[in-house]
């Protein structure tokens, strides 16, 4: 259990933070869901699409994001480019059910339908510095 604070700012011992951007609230609802019980990550902003995400991301600064690819206004590969453009090392999950392989703008991809695979798959990237 944590102790009385020790290590909060410590990027090694703090949560993960997540910005999770899609256009669908029911899929931000799951993953806000999915992810309250686990202590490593912690979702510190949701938008419904990539023109929220970028204020977002500047001011939560987060270490992941996961990105739907279509979504009014900006989709997740407009988004993704300039997110990279605020924060060179963030890294982007295209969490899509258009999107069938990893593009090249994303560190990694998973399919909605593979949607309990989503934790693993963070884990794996943060046991390997964002690189699968």
């Amino acid at each position: 259990m944590a102790d009385s604070g020790a290590g909060v700012g410590d990027p090694e011992t703090r949560p993960k933070k997540i910005l999770v951007v899609d256009d669908e609230e029911g899929v931000r609802s799951l993953l806000k869901v999915m992810f309250s019980s686990d202590p490593e990550f912690d979702i510190v902003a949701e938008a419904e699409d990539g023109v929220e995400a970028l204020s977002l991301a500047m001011q939560h600064h987060p270490d992941y994001v996961i990105l739907d690819y279509s979504m009014p206004r900006m989709n997740g590969e407009e988004a993704a480019r300039v997110l990279r453009g605020i924060q060179r090392h963030l890294c982007i999950v295209a969490f899509s059910s258009v999107v069938t392989n990893k593009p090249e703008w994303a560190d990694a991809h998973l399919s909605k339908e593979e949607f309990n695979e989503l934790l693993p798959l963070l884990k794996s990237l943060e046991a390997n510095d964002c690189n699968v």
